[in-house]
């Protein structure tokens, strides 16, 4: 089956991060290498980044609060029609491609017949409560998520099967309170939770509570640029997206 059947990518953002946008479409659209529907949902602004693959979204909601957070995901999640979404945040941008590897990650969620596996590289201030396992992908051992962990659900970069992520949802929460009441709801069941430590994206240094950081700024103009050189000497980028 082609990775686009299978495969989606959601990106939940906000009008108010519109400053953003270009560098998470640039980044997207040069360095992921995926070739799959992009949705990206916001509260009444339409994402304006002109990409091959973006599908943009709103919820309507001008008078939008935090409390609408969760209702941008549960909104998204009813038009998404494979069974298997990487959901990120705004501000992840990549600056690898995923291309090779993400067929591997597939398998895997099939094989495993996995809830979650995310792909991101563990920083030391996320508390993840792991346990070993005997399994791999691309050669790197994969780690499983207690059943008490905490961020069980988390808006860092991870592939879902998109009717687990469903269940876990809640209507009317705010980013925090939805992955920290998220975890619980995810706590009551058995789940089979994964991650595969990586760093393909920025997880920082790039934008910080609506302001892009020098570095970030920095990124967006080689991206410009190379956006440019690819148009103008017409090197067709997705030639070699399998």
């Amino acid at each position: 089956m082609n990775l686009k059947d299978q495969l989606s990518i959601l990106i939940p953002t906000c009008d108010s991060y519109s400053n953003c946008w270009e560098g998470l479409g640039l980044s997207w659209d040069i360095l992921s290498g995926l070739d799959l529907d992009t949705f990206v949902v916001s509260d009444s602004r339409d994402f304006d980044y002109k990409g091959k693959n973006f599908i943009p979204l709103n919820i309507n909601k001008p008078e939008y609060t935090k409390y609408d957070f969760s209702n941008k995901i549960i909104y998204a999640l009813d038009k998404i029609k494979t069974k298997y979404v990487l959901m990120m945040c705004d501000d992840m941008w990549p600056e690898r491609s995923l291309k090779d590897i993400m067929p591997k990650f597939l398998e895997f969620m099939k094989k495993e017949e996995a809830d979650c596996l995310r792909i991101h590289e563990k920083l030391h201030w996320w508390e993840y409560n792991f346990e070993p396992t005997d399994k791999s992908v691309d050669g790197k051992r994969v780690l499983k998520m207690k059943q008490d962990s905490v961020w069980l659900l988390t808006h860092n970069a991870a592939i879902w099967n998109v009717d687990y992520l469903k269940s876990i949802q809640y209507p009317n929460e705010d980013p925090w309170n939805n992955e920290i009441l998220g975890t619980e709801r995810a706590k009551r069941k058995p789940h089979k939770q994964y991650h595969y430590n990586m760093r393909w994206y920025l997880q920082n240094h790039n934008f910080f509570r609506g302001e892009i950081l020098p570095y970030g700024q920095a990124f967006i103009e080689d991206l410009r640029y190379k956006k440019q050189f690819n148009q103008e000497f017409k090197i067709n980028i997705w030639k070699f997206v399998k």
